[in-house]
């Protein structure tokens, strides 16, 4: 398979300026998916934190590559921990990675092969899903990770999900697909009960919108902004603009807000069942 990506040009596949709306913006021909990642993220530099565990800090030591502007080119970067004496010591994944984070006291990084890899505190390495592309979540109580993956014909949104105690030797890590159908898939934040996951997305033929998933259902998907859009008509201004980034995100059930990339801030109530 080959997972199609993009950090640069990808994010605007929602055609966010009207000109592009002229200029004929096409989701891309195949159905595969599409990373939504922001290109926000793609421009920290290097040294930026991924995450925090005890006395030490997971940081990106070395950004390795960086396409373009606008691109399509997914940034490559080299990754350490970083301790409180201010020295760093690499963690070796083979290569360099696209992002990584900390979930249960583990290292969880995606690897240019699209391999979802994680390293636990012994150094124990294991593959753990395959065709990932985009961003990684951690809900706010450390439990649950939330990635998007290939299926073939089209992308879904994953959430896995560790049972038991933190440290045990043989954790179960059960998973649950939250959203399925879609060609893009980015920009994840989990709400701060952990209940509800928001995110940039497009089904194939739509445009980029936010949507909400219930974290611990695949039954309550619902579209939040530009439902109806299509490439290729006229929106006549009824496009809403996107989040700047995860952490400009807030969801629960009732509401979903966020600040655009201009600064604009974006509140929808959500009434009723989804």
């Amino acid at each position: 398979m080959n997972f199609r990506r993009s950090y640069g040009a990808a994010s605007r596949l929602s055609c966010s300026l009207v000109a592009l709306l002229v200029a004929g913006c096409q989701r891309p021909e195949s159905a595969q998916l599409v990373s939504a990642a922001t290109v926000a993220q793609s421009d920290d530099p290097a040294g930026r934190v991924l995450g925090r565990l005890g006395d030490r800090q997971l940081v990106v030591s070395r950004v390795v590559y960086r396409g373009p502007a606008g691109g399509d080119a997914a940034e490559r970067v080299e990754i350490a921990w970083r301790f409180s004496d201010g020295t760093t010591r690499p963690l070796d994944f083979g290569a360099s990675v696209l992002t990584a984070t900390l979930w249960r006291g583990a290292v969880v990084a995606i690897t240019p092969g699209e391999s979802l890899v994680l390293v636990e505190s012994d150094g124990r390495r294991s593959e753990i899903d395959r065709e990932v592309a985009g961003e990684l979540a951690v809900s706010p109580d450390g439990l649950a990770l939330a990635y998007a993956r290939s299926t073939g014909n089209d992308g879904e949104l994953v959430v896995r999900r560790e049972q038991g105690s933190e440290g045990a030797a043989l954790p179960v890590r059960a998973q649950r697909v939250v959203a399925r159908g879609f060609s893009s898939v980015g920009t994840l934040r989990f709400s701060e009960d952990g209940g509800s996951l928001c995110f940039v997305g497009a089904r194939n033929g739509g445009v980029m919108g936010v949507h909400l998933a219930r974290a611990t259902s695949d039954e309550s998907l619902r579209c939040v902004t530009n439902c109806t859009l299509r490439t290729g008509e006229d929106w006549q201004g009824a496009f809403v603009e996107l989040p700047a980034n995860a952490a400009s995100f807030r969801c629960s059930a009732g509401e979903v807000s966020w600040t655009t990339r201009d600064g604009q801030h974006v509140a929808v109530a959500l009434g009723g069942a989804s």
